[in-house]
């Protein structure tokens, strides 16, 4: 898996992470808030209810707006759940006019939709999806428009014995009419090898 972008911290831990911070925050007022009542501290519950009101505007900031890189989480999983269900008229729903598929490398030349359409119909036919297990799922906002998402599969199909791990990386962006489309799809790795087109 290639190593993910840079996002900034803002957007990490106060928007697509705020458990972290906002939790903390609330555990602080707890912590405070019961050692100021022990003690009569009328100044430490100020503190305390200060420190839990901002654990909370923190924890419904990141509840309350969507990222970029949320929506790519969104828009992955609704495209792996078609490929999985063999719904191809969806997946080719969730693609952009101009998306791109990829092997091994998001930098390496790209196949246009209708490749990537009869690569994946070729995949269903012959090798029947059974199960579909999500292991890995990371969004990266890349601007306000475009996001990156790491995503990791385990996948049972009729053609092979037990499960096989894959790798891809995902690259989306909002459309003028504010939908998101997959713009280009890489399959970087299948059961720890790179892909060739054959697949």
């Amino acid at each position: 898996m290639p190593e993910p972008p840079d996002v900034g911290l803002f957007t990490k831990w106060f928007l697509e992470n705020p458990y972290p911070v906002g939790g903390g925050l609330v555990l602080v007022a707890v912590v405070l808030g019961y050692a100021a009542l022990r003690e009569g501290r009328a100044d430490r519950i100020r503190v305390a209810a200060v420190a839990g009101l901002l654990g909370i505007l923190v924890i419904a900031l990141g509840f309350f707006v969507v990222t970029p890189g949320e929506h790519g989480k969104r828009l992955t999983r609704a495209f792996v759940n078609a490929v999985v269900d063999n719904d191809l008229v969806a997946a080719d729903g969730l693609l952009a006019d101009d998306a791109r598929l990829h092997l091994a490398s998001p930098t390496n030349p790209g196949y246009d939709v209708a490749t990537l359409l009869d690569k994946l119909d070729g995949l269903t036919r012959r090798y029947q999806i059974t199960d579909n297990t999500i292991t890995h799922l990371r969004g990266y906002g890349l601007d306000g428009d475009r996001a990156e998402v790491h995503l990791a599969c385990w996948t049972e199909t009729s053609g092979f014995g037990g499960y096989t791990p894959s790798q891809w990386v995902l690259r989306v962006r909002r459309e003028p009419d504010g939908s998101w489309t997959i713009t280009d799809l890489t399959c970087i790795t299948v059961s720890g090898k790179p892909p060739r087109l054959s697949w």
